[in-house]
């Protein structure tokens, strides 16, 4: 079944920001700002990720469907840490994984929130 056009959308979105992790992932720790603690960055992409992920479902507030995108972005963190391991000056991190998965339900939950408001729910 082809997806309607809010779903296109979500899906592009999706690919790009994926996308932007994974070009940030692949730079070396010399190329990152230094300042700003890892987890930032970290929990805001995939935060902002899953927001738009979860809306490539039909019936995103679907608590199995919202499950099932979690799922998936968890499972891309953990690649995009493996993938990181190749990375000179760069490693698979656990805690990473965690603040990733951590800023992914942050994301679902947001949007959540945000349809609950529209509706008046």
């Amino acid at each position: 079944m082809p997806l309607k056009r809010k779903n296109q959308i979500a899906a592009m979105i999706s690919f790009l920001l994926y996308l932007g992790i994974f070009v940030a992932s692949s730079l070396p720790a010399s190329a990152l700002p230094g300042k700003v603690p890892d987890i930032i960055p970290h929990f805001c992409a995939y935060a902002i990720l899953a927001f738009f992920f979860v809306q490539v479902f039909d019936d995103p507030l679907n608590l199995k469907k919202m499950a099932s995108a979690w799922v998936a972005l968890i499972v891309l963190g953990f690649f995009d840490e493996v993938h990181q391991s190749f990375v000179p000056s760069r490693f698979c991190s656990l805690k990473d994984m965690t603040v990733d998965a951590l800023g992914s339900a942050f994301g679902l939950l947001a949007y959540r929130w945000k349809e609950q408001i529209k509706n008046g729910i």
